[in-house]
């Protein structure tokens, strides 16, 4: 994944949830790619290398709940990706949206310091209706799937909420990596939640669209995502064999 030991090695603290260690790691492979890009200003590995790193960086950041800094980590790796996308944009745009999303999820939870958790949605649903576009719609389904899942198993969130998260992100797909995990959640807990109902077509397309979301997060985080990919396959096939006469 990484072409530098010091970045493998912060890769292996953060896959076992070490983030001091993952951060102190990550500072040293980003002080080296800026040499190397400063070397050799015209060597495009580097600059895709150093985005890569600030992207890895914003997660650590946040982790350690550091989120100033995680937002500036996320801007320079957009706009690092952003400098690439006219030079190679077949193998650069997927990187963009990534990164895109992930500088957005960390803006909002900045401005959540300033709205109560409870009228979050709402205000959300607010700006949204102000002024339409993805950007604003987005936000709308990240609130709502942040609100749901943060009552799982205490108080539960109405399905027409869930679903009409689903239904945004169903809506603006492709997704940038942290917007397709919280896809992928809100999905499953919509499909728990409809299995629960008895409405077992759409439990079945909502855990379809979990599986697929995590199946394409697993290729790059298996360790965090095979579990629920495979959670989500299953809640699927359990609701396609009542569709087709079994029982629950």
């Amino acid at each position: 994944m990484y072409d530098d030991e010091a970045a493998r090695e912060a890769d292996r603290h953060a896959r076992r949830g070490e983030w001091d260690e993952a951060k102190v790691h990550c500072e040293l492979a980003i002080t080296s790619a800026e040499k190397r890009r400063e070397s050799e200003p015209d060597e495009l590995t580097h600059v895709k290398s150093l985005a890569e790193l600030q992207y890895f960086y914003a997660e650590i950041l946040n982790s350690l709940k550091l989120l100033p800094e995680a937002i500036d980590a996320a801007r320079a790796s957009r706009d690092l990706y952003r400098a690439l996308l006219g030079i190679d944009p077949v193998h650069v745009a997927d990187r963009v949206r990534d990164a895109e999303s992930r500088l957005s999820l960390l803006e909002l939870a900045a401005q959540d310091a300033t709205v109560p958790e409870a009228d979050r949605v709402e205000v959300a649903r607010a700006r949204a209706a102000e002024k339409p576009g993805a950007e604003r719609d987005l936000d709308l389904a990240r609130q709502i799937a942040r609100h749901a899942l943060s009552r799982v198993g205490s108080d539960p969130v109405p399905v027409p909420l869930l679903m009409e998260a689903v239904s945004i992100y169903r809506r603006l797909r492709p997704l940038g990596e942290d917007d397709l995990d919280l896809f992928g959640r809100i999905a499953q807990h919509a499909a728990e939640a409809l299995m629960r109902q008895e409405a077992y077509a759409e439990a079945v397309e909502c855990a379809t669209d979990a599986g697929h979301a995590f199946g394409a997060l697993a290729v790059r985080r298996p360790e965090r995502y095979d579990r629920l990919w495979y959670e989500a396959r299953e809640l699927a096939a359990r609701g396609r064999a009542v569709l087709e006469g079994g029982s629950e």
